[in-house]
Order: structure tokens, then sequence, then C-alpha cells
């Protein structure tokens, strides 16, 4: 708790941690993807510019997209355990009930 509201790197509670794994497969999908594509167009599958540019936009889009949500979910760990703090809260219960 200290070192997420120190900056340090957040603690999550059950549905951020799942919504951050959730952002890691989708992660780990679009590399997937992506790695066929340039397997593709080393065998000389080459797309339109238009396709291409079009999928590669998208892509980008995406993962802007799930960087910001990223983003907002580790704030908003940080901003709750820096408010627990400052608030003298009884925290013995929130690190066991939280996945650091």
């Amino acid at each position: 708790m200290v070192r997420a509201a120190c900056g340090f790197g957040p603690t999550h509670d059950h549905e951020t941690r799942d919504a951050i794994l959730e952002l890691a497969y989708q992660t780990r999908a679009i590399g997937v993807n992506l790695n066929q594509a340039v397997k593709a167009l080393h065998r000389g599958k080459l797309p339109s510019d238009a396709a291409l540019k079009q999928g590669l936009t998208r892509m980008a889009q995406v993962l802007s997209i799930q960087e910001e949500l990223y983003r907002t979910l580790c704030g908003r760990a940080r901003e709750d355990m820096v408010r627990a703090i400052e608030d003298g809260a009884d925290v013995s219960g929130i690190a066991s009930g939280a996945d650091a």
C-alpha cells in the first residue's frame, strides 16, 4: 500500500487486477496479429497501401486506448491508497484483499 501511495507501483483490487490482465491478453493478441502480418509481408503477401495504413492506424488507436485505460486504473489505485493513508484508516485488511 505504501509502495502504491509513493508512486512505486499500484496495488490493485481483484476487479482492477482482472481488467489489467484482460488488457495484457488483448495486447498480446495484437502482438501475435502483428507478427503474423509481418510474416505474411515477408512471404510477399502485400495488402494495398490503404489497407495496410488503415490496419496500422487502427492498431495504434487500440493501443492508445489501452494505455489510457491502464493509466487510469493505476492512478485510481494510487489515489485510493493515498486517501487511506491520509485518513489514517485501518488498512490491515486491505493488503490481504489486494494483489500487489
